[in-house]
């Protein structure tokens, strides 16, 4: 979970295996304990969001602009447009995908 994640050591917060299996089981919470390589990490990112697409919210701004990526997120969860960048919150597919959620 989160919580185990977040006293494990760097070397472990920054392997993805470790860190893929963390967000799994936490719902995609874990990120917010992972390194900021993992939150980075496309691969990582999207397994998160396909758990809660809330934890946009705690990826590096430039996934934060991968359009692909935003639409997982709001798909799951409207709310999290909040956290795109601001030129995607001006993208109607993903505005619509984001309304159509919720």
């Amino acid at each position: 979970n989160r919580e185990a994640l977040e006293f494990a050591s760097e070397r472990l917060r920054n392997d993805r295996e470790v860190v893929l299996m963390a967000v799994r089981r936490s719902g995609g919470w874990a990120l917010q304990a992972a390194s900021a390589q993992m939150k980075a990490d496309r691969e990582v990112a999207a397994e998160a969001l396909r758990q809660n697409g809330l934890v946009l919210e705690l990826l590096s701004e430039a996934l934060r602009a991968d359009r692909d990526l935003v639409l997982e997120a709001v798909q799951g969860n409207g709310l999290a447009l909040e956290h795109a960048s601001a030129e995607l919150r001006e993208d109607v597919a993903v505005v619509e995908a984001a309304t159509r959620s919720n």
